[in-house]
């Protein structure tokens, strides 16, 4: 399967994740391809209006990946529109992933006692 994955990022950490998913796809025998969005000038996560400095074609593959960083909790300005700018995918399979970084604390987790830990 030719497999096509388009991703926004801002500080390299959604590419990261990208070029690790081409590595496993491209093991199980797929043709995979990525694609990263670039936008002109700097945005934020309330921007409304994202120019491309060039959109990706997306006819050659059979199945898409998106992936994209959170911010403020929600898709990135950039991706969200990147997305509304497509057609619609009905013969495509797709898939589309929010990568994020909170500090442990932050996502509620508590710091663990590494003390009480054994040395396996």
């Amino acid at each position: 399967m030719n497999i096509g994955i388009i991703l926004y990022s801002e500080t390299g950490n959604t590419y990261s994740v990208c070029q690790k998913l081409k590595e496993k796809l491209v093991t199980s025998g797929h043709s995979v391809n990525i694609e990263r969005l670039k936008v002109v000038g700097k945005i934020h996560p309330s921007t409304k209006d994202v120019k491309f400095e060039t959109l990706p074609n997306i006819e050659p593959y059979d199945a898409l990946v998106f992936g994209s960083p959170v911010q403020a909790f929600s898709l990135s300005s950039a991706m969200t529109a990147y997305l509304s700018q497509l057609k619609p995918l009905k013969d495509k399979k797709s898939r589309l992933f929010g990568n994020s970084i909170f500090s442990f604390p932050l996502a509620g987790g508590k710091p663990r006692n590494r003390a009480n830990e054994k040395n396996l």
